[in-house]
Parts: C-alpha cells; structure tokens; sequence
C-alpha cells in the first residue's frame, strides 16, 4: 500500500508497509519503513526513515526525521530529528534539531530549539531557542529559554531557568529557576539551584 493514494505527485520514494500510503498531489517525499509518512497528504519535502517515523504529519512539510518513532506524532515544520524516538512526543514544535536517542522526546510546542545527544533536552515541552549538547545536556528543561549547555549533564535539572550557559561536564547541574547564571567547567556552579546573575569560572568553581 505505499503511495497507493498519489494521484498527481512526482519523484516520492516509498518502501515499507503503508509507508507514504496517504500522500496524492504532492512530490519529492521519501518514506523508507513502515508506517513513515503514513498519514501525510499534501506535506512536501519530507524525509522519514524508520517505523513510524513522521507518522502524524498531514500537510506539514521540510520534515527530516530518521529513526524508530522520530517526530512520530509532528504536525509541525522544518524539523530534523535523527535517533530513536528523536522528537516523538512533537506535536507543533517548529524549527528544531534534535540528534541522538530520546533528544527532545517529550517536546510539544517548543520551537528553535537545538539538542545533540542521547537524552538532550529529553524532558522539555515547551522550551524555546535553547542549545544543548552532550548526554542529559538540559535534559529536564522543561520551558526554559535562550539557554546554552555544552556537556554531559551540564544545566541538567534546569527546568524554567534562562539565559543560562553552562560549559562543561555537570556545569550548572542543580540549577532549576535561575536566570542568566555563567557556569564554564567540569562542575562549576553545580551546586546552584534558584540564583540568578552567577559567574563560575573553572572546575568545581562555586561547588561545595
């Protein structure tokens, strides 16, 4: 049944169980697994590969998604999420990267956002224009904004905090609330939880 409905698309892909099955007028999509694209219709450029993968898109397109579930449930434009179930939970989130097992699963709304290692940015919903890279980087940053995390673990527990950057291995770990702490080094500032306006500079600084 792939691309069994296209009436007048051209140069569309499909290999998989119902893969692309919905898709009629619109051109150059590629489903590759079961399932992937399965209930787009008019989405256009969209690349899905995986089962499941880009399953709820309709009409939404500039979609990359690679990997078992990967933006499985987006109605939502110009994201590449790469990894399992990269992105699933994405409903209307825009304009995102999310790379690496779980990276921003659980986002819905939550736009520009960037997330490059397993479980990166795996909590957050309804975070906007945040950067975090490493393993758990940002990992429980649920609505937080404008936040730069660079490291395994680093701002992990942040969850509404902002304009945070956070460099280094557990940098900023504990922060929940702050606003616009520094944490650059393995550990600094890991310790801090609701302050704002901190600069850590080097390792452990401004731990117990």
């Amino acid at each position: 049944d792939a691309l069994k409905n296209v009436t007048t698309g051209s140069n569309n892909t499909a290999i998989g169980f119902f893969a692309g099955e919905a898709l009629t007028t619109v051109s150059e999509n590629t489903a590759i697994g079961s399932y992937a694209l399965a209930q787009a219709t008019t989405a256009p450029r969209s690349t899905a590969v995986g089962y499941k993968a880009l399953f709820t898109t309709t009409t939404e397109g500039y979609n990359t998604a690679v990997g078992w579930g990967a933006l499985q449930a987006s109605v939502s434009n110009a994201n590449v999420a790469v990894g399992h179930q990269a992105m699933k939970q994405a409903t209307s989130a825009n304009d995102s990267v999310a790379v690496g097992s779980n990276a921003l699963y659980s986002l819905t709304t939550g736009a520009s956002n960037t997330a490059v290692g397993m479980g990166a940015m795996q909590n957050a919903t309804t975070a906007n224009q945040n950067t975090c890279i490493g393993k758990k980087a940002g990992y429980d940053l649920s609505t937080g904004f404008l936040n730069t995390a660079v490291g395994q673990d680093a701002l992990a527990d942040g969850t509404t905090c902002e304009n945070a950057v956070a460099v280094g291995a557990s940098a900023l770990l504990k922060l929940t609330t702050g606003g616009s702490n520094v944490g650059v080094g393995q550990g600094a500032g890991k310790e801090i939880t609701t302050g704002a306006g901190n600069t850590c500079i080097g390792n452990e600084a401004g731990s117990n």
